[in-house]
């Protein structure tokens, strides 16, 4: 096995250009790995773009029809409230079309719990980020509130008898509290949708 011994330079010149070549090596490998690395970073974002931009678009899509679901419900609750009133003053009213739906729809989350997950946010523009931030924040409040309004609308059901001109004046009683409890939620998904709808318009503006 033969050992070879670098050899010392042998002027101040061969000294300058060996330490140039290191340097100039070290400085390559370095911005190789620089270059590999951004890359791999615009990947992660261009993905997590890719995925954000489809989940917010899903989101909207079906916002829109839960709100038109929750607005017909608010009128179906005003024509019920407005039914048993008249069948508790001894008035005869059309009962026809009182049924009412209420929308639970919730807001979707995974594109963006992975997103933070791989650090891709990181390597966003700020203004992009903040407008995803933002969007994913408001979309916590509303699925907050459409859990929160599950259980008024399971009471409601529970307390409407099947047959409304059999109901005792307690239950009408505790019928009609139900109701406004109802109507208050499904006004303040409404509005709360409704801003959200404008604050997914932002992001998806940041994302294009």
């Amino acid at each position: 096995m033969h050992v070879h011994i670098p050899k010392m330079p042998h002027s101040v010149r061969e000294f300058l250009v060996e330490i140039s070549t290191i340097t100039v090596g070290i400085l390559i490998a370095l911005s190789l790995e620089a270059g590999v690395e951004a890359l791999h970073h615009q990947e992660l974002v261009e993905q997590a773009r890719a995925n954000l931009r489809r989940e917010l678009e899903d989101n909207r899509n079906g916002l829109e029809k839960a709100l038109a679901t929750e607005r017909s419900a608010v009128a179906g609750l005003n024509r019920m409230s407005a039914y048993l009133q008249s069948e508790s003053a001894g008035e005869k009213a059309a009962g026809e079309n009182i049924a009412i739906n209420i929308d639970f729809t919730e807001m979707r989350t995974a594109a963006w719990e992975s997103t933070v997950a791989t650090q891709a946010l990181a390597h966003m523009p700020y203004d992009e980020a903040q407008a995803l931030a933002l969007a994913y924040s408001a979309s916590r409040t509303f699925n907050g509130l459409q859990q929160e309004a599950r259980k008024p609308y399971v009471e409601m059901a529970a307390t409407m008898a099947d047959d409304p001109t059999s109901m005792s004046k307690e239950q009408v009683v505790e019928t009609q509290r139900a109701i406004r409890l109802n109507r208050m939620y499904a006004t303040t998904t409404v509005q709360t949708g409704e801003d959200l709808l404008k604050v997914y318009d932002r992001a998806l503006e940041k994302l294009d």
